[in-house]
C-alpha cells in the first residue's frame, strides 16, 4: 500500500476579493488577454447560504474562530446546462478570510439538497445571484474571476489552491497582480464580498424563495 502520510495536501484556497469600477474591470480583462489567460467561460450563479435553525442574527455565524464555516448550495448555469454544488469553507487561522480549507461536491438536485439541509436543522438566510466570467493563468496557478453581482456591481475574486505552508506566498502573488491592474488597497475586501452583503441583507426570520 502506498504511504501518503508525508504528502502535503493542497486543499487550502487562498482568495482575495476586491470591488471594481468599470475602468478597472476593463484593465483586468486587458491584462488577462495580454497574458494569454485561458478563458473558462461564463456562468449564471445562484448561491444559497445556510445556518442552524436557532440562529437569530448574523453575529452568531460570523466566521472568525478556527472551525467556523460557511455552508453554501450553488446552482450554476452554463449554456443552458445546470449543475448544483454543495460547498463548505472552514476557517483554519483565527480571523483569516483569505485562506481556508474548502470541500465541495456535485449533487444531483438543488431542491432535494435544500430539503435535506432543512431536515438536518439548517435554514437558508442569504441568497446571492451573479454572472461570473472565469480565467486561468497557468504560470501562477491562479484563477481570476470577474463577477457582476445582482443589485450590487462589479467585483473580482482571485484564488490559488495550495498547501497551508505556501498560503502566505500565494497571498502576495495575488496582491501583486491586483496592484498591477490598478486596484487600490482600500478596494480589497477584508473578508469577502459575500460577507459584506450578508451583513446588510441576511434574514433569519423568513423563508427565502428558491
Amino acid at each position: 500500500m502506498k504511504d501518503d502520510s508525508n504528502k502535503t495536501q493542497d486543499n487550502i484556497e487562498v482568495e482575495i476579493r476586491a470591488i471594481l469600477d468599470e475602468i478597472q474591470a476593463k484593465a483586468l480583462l486587458a491584462s488577462l488577454d495580454a497574458s494569454k489567460a485561458e478563458y473558462k467561460g461564463e456562468e449564471k450563479l445562484i448561491d444559497l447560504y445556510f445556518c442552524k435553525n436557532e440562529v437569530k442574527e448574523f453575529s452568531e455565524i460570523e466566521m472568525n474562530e478556527v472551525g467556523t464555516y460557511s455552508l453554501r448550495l450553488r446552482e450554476k448555469e452554463n449554456k443552458n446546462l445546470k449543475v448544483t454544488d454543495l460547498n463548505i469553507k472552514v476557517i483554519t487561522t483565527f480571523g483569516d478570510h483569505n485562506a481556508w480549507e474548502e470541500h465541495e461536491t456535485e449533487v444531483s438536485s438543488f431542491k432535494e439538497s435544500y430539503t435535506i439541509l432543512q431536515t438536518l436543522g439548517f435554514k437558508p438566510f442569504f441568497k446571492l445571484q451573479k454572472t461570473r466570467k472565469s480565467y486561468y493563468l497557468k504560470d501562477t496557478n491562479m484563477t481570476v474571476i470577474l463577477d457582476n453581482i445582482y443589485d450590487f456591481g462589479l467585483a473580482t475574486e482571485i484564488e490559488i489552491i495550495t498547501s497551508q505552508n505556501n498560503s502566505e506566498n500565494a497571498k502576495q502573488i495575488i496582491k501583486d497582480y491586483l496592484t498591477k491592474v490598478g486596484v487600490k488597497p482600500d478596494q480589497i475586501v477584508p473578508k469577502s464580498i459575500t460577507n459584506f452583503l450578508m451583513n446588510k441583507k441576511a434574514r433569519f426570520d423568513r423563508t427565502i424563495n428558491l
